[in-house]
């Protein structure tokens, strides 16, 4: 059964992997707000080609059917439909609040979010950000793509 995420046609989203949230916090805050989401992918990550994507929404359910796993070395880098994965979990973050979410997302929020995973409750940290962003922050498991691939990998949205 496909998972379908919510996106507004139109609106630019970040694929991002919740670990690498953290990277954003040790760049000065003046470069994050005068740098656009592109330009920061070689910032923050400068030795990763494909940290994050960042691609416009064409479809109002966005069907994680379109993410596909590739091997390392087919990795193009600097395409902004591919990013790479440590831990499996990814945010799916609307581009006008990326940098409030990272604000927003701290040591407690991820401890959350892994509980949430394991066992969805009803209020938590992690809902409580979803419910700040609500419509505009979502995650899912890279095994929901292909059990085969839970975890770290690189992958293409098509």
């Amino acid at each position: 059964m496909n998972k379908y995420i919510p996106l507004v046609p139109g609106k630019k989203y970040v694929f991002i992997d919740a670990l690498y949230v953290d990277d954003f916090k040790n760049i000065d805050p003046s470069i994050l707000l005068n740098t656009n989401l592109v330009e920061l992918r070689k910032i923050v990550f400068p030795y990763t080609g494909d940290p994050y994507s960042l691609i416009e929404s064409d479809i109002s359910k966005f069907d994680l059917s379109r993410i596909k796993y590739f091997p390392d070395p087919e990795a193009e880098g600097d395409e902004l439909n591919q990013f790479c994965s440590d831990t499996g979990v990814i945010l799916i973050v609307e581009d006008e609040v990326f940098l409030s979410v990272i604000q927003d997302f701290d040591s407690n929020v991820s401890d959350a979010l892994e509980d949430h995973i394991e066992k969805p409750t009803t209020s938590n940290k992690w809902t409580e950000l979803t419910d700040k962003y609500r419509d505009k922050l979502f995650y899912f498991s890279t095994v929901e793509i292909d059990e085969d691939y839970a975890g770290g990998g690189n992958f293409q949205i098509d």
